[in-house]
């Protein structure tokens, strides 16, 4: 296999954290807490029609909790990726590669020199965003495969490749 298989590069900044920040909460337990919502929010509707006033209270700020919560986690983990991005990197951005070997992803900090490989093992989560592939392991870090860096053939034939090589990942697009 060729060790530089999907190769790219790219700028990581405030904008990419903005556009990735949607996808890294709770991807697992999110229609859990839609389904949560609508059965809340019918125990509510009853509790109005019912003129059970006190109930239907409690039950409406149990939804505004399960609406707000994860957009407050979000922004909060939005928030401190960007200031952890400022403190690291005065600039504000830093520029990493990624690449596939044998082993996994393999991710090269360009601005820092930093490198490592995830196997294919610890990634769990595979997104697609417009400008992306966001990959998530089962640890919470992540790397991106810069789109705009692959022919429409490598972009038509990544989800298999990394379905191939790990069956288990879960794709979402």
């Amino acid at each position: 296999m060729e060790t530089n298989k999907y190769r790219t590069s790219g700028i990581v900044d405030e904008s990419t954290l903005r556009e990735i920040s949607g996808l890294v909460i709770w991807p697992k337990r999110m229609w859990v807490r839609r389904i949560i919502t609508v059965i809340v929010a019918i125990l509510a509707l009853l509790m109005f029609i019912a003129r059970n006033y006190a109930y239907f209270v409690i039950l409406a700020a149990w939804i505004f909790l399960l609406v707000w919560l994860p957009r407050k986690v979000r922004k909060t983990n939005l928030d401190g990726a960007v200031k952890r991005l400022h403190e690291s990197y005065p600039s504000g951005s830093m520029q990493i590669e990624t690449w596939f070997t044998e082993e996994g992803a393999a991710m090269h900090n360009l601005t820092n020199g930093a490198q490592l490989v995830l196997p294919y093992g610890s990634i769990q989560l595979v997104k697609e965003t417009e400008r992306y592939f966001y990959l998530l392991t089962k640890a919470n870090q992540f790397t991106l495969v810069f789109k705009n860096m692959l022919t429409p053939e490598q972009k038509q034939s990544f989800l298999p490749f990394l379905q191939k090589k790990y069956p288990q990942i879960k794709v979402v697009k």
